[in-house]
């Protein structure tokens, strides 16, 4: 994790402040002050290693040369080129780095055994460049000129890369001459630092000296001065007849910034800047060494991004400078409160007295006034007069001495000092004194609401119980701004307060901080707010919102989310922790005072708006590793079948404070909302089901607000084979054919089943026949012929054998019905048609004719269709046998949920109203009566000497008993 150092006054006294304001030599071992330091080393837990050298691409991207290769930064993570693209890359120290118009990145290695020296790294693969006679060893300077040439400085000779060749570069100026370093100027020019001297080249072919003595490398100043490294002063500047700083160092690395300072990394004496070195003034020197947070006094390499941070490789790791946009200003003691003066000065009460600091040049200068005292308040009554209230009691602030004063101040002095309102004296609410910034304001906190008075007015009842999450809710400030609204920061949050209306907005409806400590307001009618953003890894966090009211208004109305707010934190210069005391105000010249834990910060609100605003670089996905093997996003849509784990990795690139964005993601189709990742710049997914997603991420912008272009990676998991369509339909296939086959084994045995059966009722109806009924028979034969032979005297006996018969004649009647009920199963083999047409191709014989026709039957009941069997049969047999019928003929018809039996013949009518005497095997008309009563049908008669009908009538469900 990198490490954060304010670089700030806060290290030093108030008469060093002072002394800092007149650039002399003499102030040469000052701090460095005005940056934020953020450090990556061995001790903050980074494994970047020495750093040789730095560029920045087009994209935003720093590109490091490191110990064992090249490694891309985005402001958050180190990210080796290993690790970015599938193509090698030479394990070797990269001294020097350049970059191409064309987006190239030129590497030069240090290669002990002298092969591939320089490499230009295109497209995440690695080109050699080697014709010719290449660079030896150790490549200490590249650059790309204006031309497309590349420049290589290699164990002290000088090379160029031109048609795919390099050339040494030799003529007689150059030849004695040890070269170190190359760099173009914005004219196009060549300058070349040796050991002998300083040389320069308009065309890359004529060199003339410039400057004699050792010059590690060569800057120039906007005023166009050429600076130069010193071997033993650090730098100097061409022409000076002395050193110009005073101090000893040897110089390795300059560098002039868009600030005008010029910088000197140095090889054993740390980092030094210089300031307002115009014309023959000696410059002000300023350091940051390995004894004020530096890794290493070894500075390798320099650079200023495109936001103005000033970056440091040193042999020990990397450091940020980021200019800071507020002024930390050291007290040496604690700051408890502030009071401006109407003359633009400042006073400022601490824990052990009075200071005053007044704006001289560029500059705040602080003096300590009058005696030690515990300064706990200070303000201004009505008629003008500045007090203080201490441990002693109150004073009164008198040219710049705090004195005694018998009489007491025109108003009520703020807090902590006063008397509660008069309607406090008959109530038991304990009131508070709030500060405020023209008068006191009390607050008195019940369970779940905080009233605010002023005097004897209320000014409102706010509910606080949807933000006291634990215990009673907290007042810390009160403020009235220009347009008399009241505005109360505290534990959760900031209230607005306007004609009775109460409006809040807290870290929940996008605030970005858990307290607000104090408020001011800017000239230009922004409110400040000093506030206490919550714990972190590293302890709790302090930060300044700038919101205009009618942002607030905006996201009160819509009821929205807070945005359009500026976050300034310690990367911005913010000195203090939220613990402690904390105030704020406005002085006379418009600079905003804040104090933060005993720590006091200035705010120039102008100087803010000239600044330039730093890149806000959109969410960009970098990568991805699928099952811990990585892969390039931009070439890779789909992945493998059997996927189980996905991370995402993705950033923004802000090299300044990265640490206030913020990521939101979404995979569509699998997550139904947006995830807040908060620094977070990894996504994870496990299992996730084959089909098409799209990846969204999106960065927050400086104001808070999700309003920056979003990035998108759409991909496909692809199905296994068991997941795919094929294989469903595969399966689907064979449980359709396994059940057909289970079906049709069942309908296989059902059948051998029914076969079985229906030969086992066809030999008992063999048997039976063959037997039973055969024997019947041959008894009624015999009784007969016994009656036949009786004497006609012997009437009664003959009248009981004639009985006999016909009870054996019954007999043979009934048995001859169970044979065919044994033979009922052809029903279900044949159907109700094909059962009537099997039985009449057994009863009738030629020459009748028999014949049967069917017509729309549809699933009927399988008791309708025995006894419809049934009915046909009697019908059929009785025609056949008793009609003398030339033609028989069976009609079946369903419709309208009937079904209609027809069975006519053209014999030998009867009379309808009289049973068949003695047809053996039937029951005769009243049993088909009874059997078409049973399914709840009607049989129709109908005979004449042309012929008979029978006619059952029958619904097609349902029986009746």
């Amino acid at each position: 994790m990198p490490r954060h150092t304010p670089w700030t006054c806060v290290f030093l006294t108030a008469a060093m402040a002072v002394a800092t304001a007149r650039p002399v030599s003499t102030d040469a071992n000052a701090l460095l002050t005005g940056y934020t330091m953020t450090s990556w080393t061995a001790t903050d837990g980074s494994s970047i290693g020495p750093v040789y050298s730095l560029v920045q691409d087009r994209d935003g991207y720093l590109w490091i040369g490191t110990t064992g290769g090249v490694v891309r930064f985005d402001g958050a993570r180190f990210t080796r080129w290993e690790t970015i693209y599938a193509a090698p890359i030479l394990r070797a120290d990269v001294r020097a780095l350049a970059l191409s118009r064309d987006g190239t990145l030129w590497a030069g290695f240090d290669r002990s055994n002298g092969s591939v020296t320089v490499a230009a790294l295109r497209g995440g693969t690695m080109v050699s460049v080697s014709k010719g006679s290449p660079p030896h060893h150790v490549v200490t300077s590249l650059i790309e000129d204006h031309a497309g040439t590349v420049w290589a400085v290699s164990d002290s000779v000088l090379y160029r890369l031109r048609g795919g060749a390099w050339d040494v570069i030799r003529n007689g100026v150059l030849d004695q001459a040890a070269v170190v370093s190359v760099r173009e100027d914005a004219r196009g020019s060549l300058w070349v630092g040796t050991r002998q001297g300083v040389f320069r080249t308009a065309d890359g072919e004529s060199f003339e000296l410039v400057a004699e003595g050792i010059a590690r490398e060569t800057s120039e100043s906007a005023d166009g001065t050429l600076w130069m490294t010193d071997p033993a002063h650090g730098v100097r500047r061409r022409g000076a007849p002395a050193p110009l700083v005073g101090m000893d160092g040897w110089g390795n690395r300059l560098l002039h910034d868009s600030r005008g300072n010029l910088w000197v990394g140095t090889t054993g004496q740390g980092l030094w800047r210089l300031r307002s070195g115009a014309g023959a003034e000696a410059p002000l020197v300023e350091l940051a060494t390995n004894q004020t947070g530096l890794s290493s006094n070894a500075v390798q390499t320099l650079l200023e991004d495109r936001d103005g941070n000033i970056w440091v490789g040193t042999m020990l790791g990397l450091h940020s400078l980021t200019p800071q946009q507020l002024t930390p200003l050291a007290a040496g003691t604690v700051v408890r409160t502030l009071l401006p003066d109407e003359d633009g000065s400042v006073w400022v009460g601490t824990a052990s007295g009075l200071l005053r600091f007044r704006h001289v040049g560029t500059s705040w200068r602080g003096q300590r006034l009058g005696p030690a005292a515990d300064i706990r308040s200070l303000f201004r009554d009505a008629s003008g007069v500045a007090w203080a209230v201490t441990d002693g009691g109150l004073r009164v602030l008198s040219r710049g001495r705090l004195v005694a004063s018998p009489r007491r101040p025109d108003t009520v002095p703020p807090c902590p000092a006063g008397a509660p309102p008069a309607a406090a004296s008959v109530t038991p609410t304990v009131w508070r004194p709030v500060c405020a910034a023209r008068d006191v304001v009390w607050a008195a906190t019940q369970t779940g609401s905080v009233t605010l008075r002023r005097g004897e007015r209320t000014l409102a009842t706010i509910d606080t119980s949807p933000v006291a999450t634990s215990g009673q809710y907290m007042v810390d400030t009160t403020f009235e701004d220009a347009d008399g609204a009241m505005w109360v920061g505290g534990t959760g949050g900031i209230w607005r307060i306007r004609d009775g209306e109460v409006a809040h907005r807290g870290e929940r409806d996008g605030l970005p901080a858990q307290r607000v400590l104090a408020i001011t307001q800017s000239a230009d009618g922004f409110l400040w707010l000093a506030a206490d953003r919550g714990p972190s890894h590293a302890g709790r966090r302090s930060a300044l919102i700038r919101l205009h009211p009618s942002d607030f208004e905006q996201a009160v109305s819509a009821k929205a989310p807070l945005t359009g707010y500026r976050l300034y934190d310690a990367m911005n210069g913010l000195a203090g922790v939220p613990l402690g005391a904390a105030a704020a105000a406005r002085s006379a010249d418009g600079s905003l005072w804040f104090v933060i834990g005993g720590n006091l910060t200035v705010v120039d609100p102008m100087e803010l708006t000239r600044e330039r605003r730093h890149a806000e670089g959109p969410a960009r996905i970098v990568g991805a590793t699928i099952d811990d093997r990585t892969v390039a996003t931009a070439d890779t849509a789909a992945l493998p079948a059997g996927t189980r784990k996905v991370q995402i990795d993705y950033t923004a690139l802000r090299l300044t404070s990265p640490r206030q964005t913020r990521f939101r993601y979404r995979l569509e189709g699998f997550d139904r909302d947006w995830v807040d990742a908060g620094g977070r710049r990894q996504a994870y997914y496990t299992n996730l089901a084959p089909g098409p997603y799209v990846f969204r991420v999106q960065a927050n912008d400086n104001a808070g607000t999700w309003s920056a272009p979003e990035a998108q990676w759409p991909f496909t998991v692809r199905p296994a084979f068991h997941q795919t369509g094929w294989f469903l339909a595969l399966c689907a296939t064979a449980l359709l054919l396994t059940a057909w086959g289970v079906a049709h084994t069942r309908v296989w045995l059902l059948n051998r089943q029914f076969a079985a059966t229906l030969a086992e009722r066809t030999r008992l109806s063999r048997e039976i026949h063959d037997t039973m009924l055969q024997s019947l028979v041959g008894i009624a034969l015999q009784v007969q012929a016994i009656a036949r032979r009786c004497a006609p005297e012997a009437s009664e006996p003959q009248s009981q054998l004639v009985a006999l018969r016909r009870q054996v004649e019954e007999y043979i009647r009934e048995a001859r019905q169970a044979i065919q009920n044994l033979r009922s199963p052809m029903l279900d083999a044949c159907g109700l048609a094909g059962a009537i047409e099997e039985i009449g191709r057994r009863t009738v014989t030629p020459p009748t004719r028999f014949d049967v026709s069917a017509e729309g039957l549809a699933g009927l009941p399988a008791v309708v269709e025995g006894e419809l069997l049934r009915i046909a049969q009697e019908a059929v047999t009785n025609a056949a046998r008793h009609a003398g019928a030339g033609q028989i003929h069976v009609h079946l018809s369903q419709d309208a949920g009937t079904v209609r039996l027809r069975v006519t013949d053209d014999g030998a009518g009867f009379d309808a109203g009289a049973s068949l005497p003695g047809s053996s095997g039937h029951y005769g008309l009243t049993g088909m009566r009874e059997r078409a009563a049973r399914i709840g049908g009607q049989l129709t008669i109908t005979s004449s000497a042309r012929g008979t009908s029978v006619e059952a009538r029958v619904p097609c469900a349902g029986t009746r008993a």
